[in-house]
């Protein structure tokens, strides 16, 4: 939802100026101009500045608040988790740039494993190879690592500790199976400060999955990203091709 019309705040809300991150009060009825609505949150110009408003506070802009995913308390199997996976990776966007962030190829690793002795096997998550180096995982190593992605400590200064899920899936031979995610992922560009929010997206995200109990997701610069670690539909949206 992009619009040349303002909106007048509703109410005092919470914001994140970008690119710096720092948490400011909008308050109630300044003039806003939605400039982006990707991924359950909205970037806004006021008074010349950008910020990022949650989906939660929507009803501050006069839209309807996100609705939080609720657990059906079903299993699915390993298969479907994975997917679930990658469909919620690319559900979040940078806030300045109107592609997902497994498009843009900042998602340099993504591994699934179980927990509590389950009996899924542990794997790295790719999906469909796409053009760029580093712009998907390996899909066969244990590690699922990218083919030029430093070893797990190598670059990195950011990590997001596990939080906690409360669901189960179902592993290869049918036994219920809690899981962990570890994401290694990294910005456009390194003094971002947006980085811990989008962090923070990814693994709430994340952990709204059935099936998982666990999510570390680590931030890391090395190497470090470029436009050629990009999808092609991504360059094509962006203009880049």
């Amino acid at each position: 939802m992009n619009s040349n019309d303002p909106v007048i705040l509703k109410r005092d809300v919470e914001a994140a100026i970008i690119p710096v991150g720092s948490k400011v009060t909008l308050q109630q009825g300044e003039q806003a101009y939605i400039t982006q609505s990707l991924g359950g949150s909205y970037t806004v110009i006021v008074n010349g500045n950008m910020f990022r408003i949650e989906g939660k506070d929507a009803d501050a802009l006069g839209l309807q608040a996100e609705t939080k995913r609720t657990s059906t308390g079903s299993t699915v199997s390993q298969e479907e988790l994975e997917k679930e996976v990658w469909n919620q990776l690319r559900s979040c966007y940078d806030p300045e740039i109107p592609v997902n962030i497994v498009d843009l190829g900042l998602i340099y690793d993504c591994h699934l494993s179980p927990l509590k002795g389950g009996s899924g096997s542990a794997a790295g998550l790719a999906p469909e190879p796409v053009q760029g180096t580093g712009a998907v995982a390996s899909g066969g190593g244990a590690q699922g690592t990218f083919p030029d992605q430093p070893s797990p400590n190598s670059g990195a200064n950011n990590l997001l500790q596990p939080g906690s899920g409360a669901a189960s899936a179902r592993g290869s031979d049918g036994a219920e199976t809690s899981y962990r995610i570890d994401v290694k992922m990294t910005l456009t560009a390194p003094g971002c400060g947006m980085g811990p929010m989008l962090a923070q997206d990814v693994q709430n995200r994340l952990l709204g999955l059935e099936g998982v109990d666990d999510v570390s997701v680590e931030l890391v610069w090395d190497p470090p990203w470029n436009q050629a670690m990009m999808t092609e539909a991504a360059k094509l949206q962006l203009g880049l091709l």
